[in-house]
């Protein structure tokens, strides 16, 4: 008989509360990577306040329009497919 060691329950929950604060730190620096170089990008392309404003809000709109639609992606190819997915999109 091979003996299975069991894990406390909260190690599991510790380890995934872990992993979902390390992701929104991460994904933090997406949302607020326009606003510091807005001054370089003004330069290049010349932009009304409106424009700027709109390019600064464009991050977040689009984080929580995907966050709409990743169940969707989910359902239809799975975890692992929509992660597969998502590092092919953001492959350069």
């Amino acid at each position: 008989m091979s003996e299975h060691r069991h894990r406390p329950l909260w190690a599991g929950r510790v380890a995934a509360l872990l992993g979902i604060a390390l992701v929104a730190l991460t994904l933090r620096q997406v949302v607020a990577a326009v606003s510091p170089i807005l001054g370089e990008i003004r330069v290049d392309i010349p932009m009304s306040n409106i424009g700027v404003g709109l390019l600064g809000t464009l991050p977040p709109i689009l984080l929580a329009a995907f966050g709409f639609i990743a169940p969707y992606v989910a359902r239809g190819i799975g975890l692992d497919g929509g992660i597969v997915l998502a590092l092919l999109l953001l492959w350069e």
